[in-house]
């Protein structure tokens, strides 16, 4: 991320991310608004998961497989067409929100930008292996959590392991906020 210079600079989209996304940036790049610090998954339909990306300060970027493609029958670079799931872990909360976009082909340099309001997104409980769903694999860990008494379990974050928290739980099995097809 850029580092403070104490410059002031108004009016860009280099005030938060600095030079990592000048000439010719061909990755993602953007905001989580209402967040500060977290992890952020952005993953295409058509291509294997990729490493998580660090939001610093409502802010990050990074290289994907399916942005900035080169494509040789125009000559340019462009982002690969199709849905992204997006899943972004707070990292001061815990919690966990889920959602996707419909990608077109991105700006000439092929790089594309997402303004994520975390306010907006769907806050799935018990997603224990960020998959954008509470199934049997959720399921085996929250019993194995809420059996041990473990923080992991208090999905209502009260402090207690209780009754409350697995009402919690059974309202989000099998709940999907969108399906991956």
């Amino acid at each position: 991320m850029a580092q403070d210079t104490n410059d002031s600079v108004v009016n860009s989209i280099y005030r938060v991310l600095g030079d990592e996304i000048s000439d010719n940036f061909n990755g993602v790049w953007g905001g989580v608004i209402g967040a500060k610090e977290g992890i952020l998954h952005l993953n295409h339909e058509d291509f294997d998961i990729e490493a998580p990306l660090e939001v610093h300060n409502g802010a990050f970027f990074g290289d994907r497989q399916w942005a900035g493609v080169f494509d040789e029958r125009t000559g340019y670079h462009n982002t690969v067409p199709g849905k992204v799931f997006i899943t972004f872990i707070d990292s001061i909360d815990g919690k966990i929100y889920h959602t996707q976009r419909n990608i077109d082909y991105g700006s000439l340099n092929g790089n594309q930008m997402f303004l994520i309001d975390i306010q907006q997104l769907s806050h799935l409980q018990g997603d224990y292996d960020l998959d954008g769903d509470a199934d049997g694999s959720d399921l085996s860990n929250f019993l194995i959590f809420f059996s041990s008494g473990n923080s992991k379990a208090d999905l209502n974050n009260d402090g207690l392991i209780d009754g409350q928290d697995l009402a919690l739980f059974a309202f989000s099995f099998g709940s999907c906020p969108f399906l991956r097809w």
